[in-house]
């Protein structure tokens, strides 16, 4: 089934199921990497919360073998989920109000370069090639979050600086998005038939998924405060980060590696593969060195070697 055909029929069973709650509308927007994403926007009659769903991430699982009848059901309890949060639009002085949003203010990541348009709109830091900017979390399950982005404007209401911003980031971001580890043989299970796994066994205990619980920005963890360098006590050695997309990171303890070049290739090759342009991360391989505890990008390791 093609895309356009996949929305439109996602789109009339909704509008059955949400009959006389919902009104349900085409919605597209420009997102991460400058990519437009399409979904739709429950618009409710008694005026409360109108959330968007984009729609990209359920065609691939339609794609990978979901029954679109699990898609809806499932886009019919997020929707049931929204409309109980408490609409941040109708609460338009909470927005303004700094010591209401502090405790909510939580970092993600993304490519520096393919997003300079936003990065002039919005506070920001740099770490490696990518860039880390800023949101209001409202509510977070998985693979699902209601978020506001934070611009300029609103430091300028706020009163704040850059550096405020951050501070609050790096204490919420850990506690309202906790880290996760798991072994990416575990972490198939989950997508995969037992005889798809099993397949890939020849993965077990060389490549780990490093994200958060909400697998949604999780890619974000590795700036977490002592992250890296826990894991790196626990494995006793240094490890290779790879850029899997904006919502995860893999690791390869340096031990179990192959060549440097060899993961290069792979991330290449697998972004232009299995990734979605609007969830891309970056090409580039970076290597926690356990010794000075840092984040170094591997083709600068090399050069300076």
């Amino acid at each position: 089934m093609e895309y356009q055909s996949f929305l439109a029929e996602v789109k009339e069973s909704i509008k059955k199921k949400l009959y006389g709650k919902v009104d349900v509308q085409d919605f597209h927007a420009v997102k991460s990497n400058g990519e437009m994403r399409r979904g739709f926007l429950f618009q409710s009659y008694n005026g409360n919360i109108s959330p968007v769903i984009y729609m990209e991430d359920y065609f691939r699982r339609y794609n990978e073998g979901e029954e679109i009848e699990e898609i809806i059901e499932e886009l019919e309890i997020f929707y049931d989920h929204v409309k109980k949060v408490p609409d941040p639009v109708m609460e338009a002085e909470k927005l303004s109000d700094f010591r209401e949003m502090k405790n909510r203010i939580v970092f993600r990541l993304v490519n520096r370069e393919r997003n300079t348009d936003l990065l002039r709109e919005v506070p920001s830091y740099s770490f490696q090639d990518l860039a880390v900017i800023f949101y209001v979390l409202f509510d977070a399950r998985k693979y699902h979050a209601i978020s506001m982005l934070i611009t300029r404007e609103h430091l300028k209401k706020w009163g704040i600086q850059e550096e405020d911003i951050w501070q609050y980031a790096k204490v919420n971001t850990p506690r309202l998005l906790p880290p996760e580890i798991k072994d990416i043989h575990e972490m198939l299970k989950e997508f995969l038939t037992p005889q798809e796994v099993k397949k890939d066994e020849r993965f077990r205990g060389n490549l780990f998924v490093l994200t958060n619980i909400q697998r949604n920005y999780g890619a974000s963890v590795v700036i977490y405060p002592g992250v890296l360098e826990k894991i790196s006590d626990i494995w006793k050695e240094s490890f290779y980060i790879l850029p899997s997309s904006v919502h995860e990171m893999i690791l390869v303890p340096e031990s179990k590696s192959p060549s440097a070049g060899a993961l290069k290739e792979a991330v290449y090759s697998i972004n232009r593969t299995d990734v979605a342009k609007e969830e891309w991360l970056s090409d580039r391989v970076y290597y926690f060195q356990r010794e000075k505890k840092e984040v170094f990008d591997i083709d600068i390791m090399q050069n300076l070697c």
